[in-house]
């Protein structure tokens, strides 16, 4: 029963998940190169890089820094789940709110955290306009589209990032890691259905 939940878990990674189990895919045989010995957890194949940071998820691989604990293996194991879940649309759900939430927690102060957040949109914007405005004079409706896609996106993310999520950081506030839906359900679903090491 376990080798059958492996297999459909490898099966649903490479089909609904593909494009992040492509990027994990990537990552897991740049590591490979470089001599990285790749371990097991549960269905996932994961890695260790460096020290004093958490891991992130790449469908059926994951990378952490060195010696993890059973909870960061538990949450981004629980990443990988929610990858079969979204399938593609896991990149824009959760893998880059879940990114920019991280890192822009990283920043010191408020002022810095809005200036890295206003960074990374305009980035987006600028990407988002150097396919949509070529489009528009070529005409190229595939370029018209993505871009207009990419340029959404990065509004969606604007509303959510200075409406809902960095006024929490107001005067100091501490903000809980697991307080947005995505970190949380990952730890949830990690803790339930991979409890222990193996």
């Amino acid at each position: 029963m376990k080798t059958l939940k492996t297999i459909l878990f490898w099966i649903i990674s490479f089909i609904w998940g593909l494009p992040l189990t492509l990027y994990g895919l990537v990552v897991a045989l740049g590591c490979l190169i470089i001599g990285k010995k790749p371990q097991k957890f549960h269905h996932f194949v994961r890695f260790e890089i460096g020290v004093g940071w958490g891991g992130f998820e790449a469908g059926p691989f994951f990378f952490t820094s060195k010696q993890p604990s059973l909870f960061t293996k538990q949450h981004e194991a629980g990443h990988g789940i929610q990858n079969i879940i979204f399938g593609p649309l896991m990149l824009f759900v959760v893998s880059i709110p879940s990114a920019l939430r991280y890192w822009f927690r990283k920043q010191n102060t408020l002022k810095k955290k809005y200036v890295f957040c206003s960074v990374f949109l305009a980035i987006l914007t600028l990407i988002g306009l150097a396919f949509l405005i070529p489009g528009c004079i070529v005409p190229a409706i595939w370029a018209i589209v993505i871009g207009a896609i990419i340029l959404s996106y990065a509004i969606c993310l604007a509303c959510w990032l200075f409406i809902k999520e960095l006024p929490q950081y107001k005067n100091g506030n501490y903000v809980d890691y697991y307080s947005i839906w995505f970190e949380n359900w990952a730890y949830e679903i990690g803790e339930k259905y991979f409890p222990s090491e193996e």
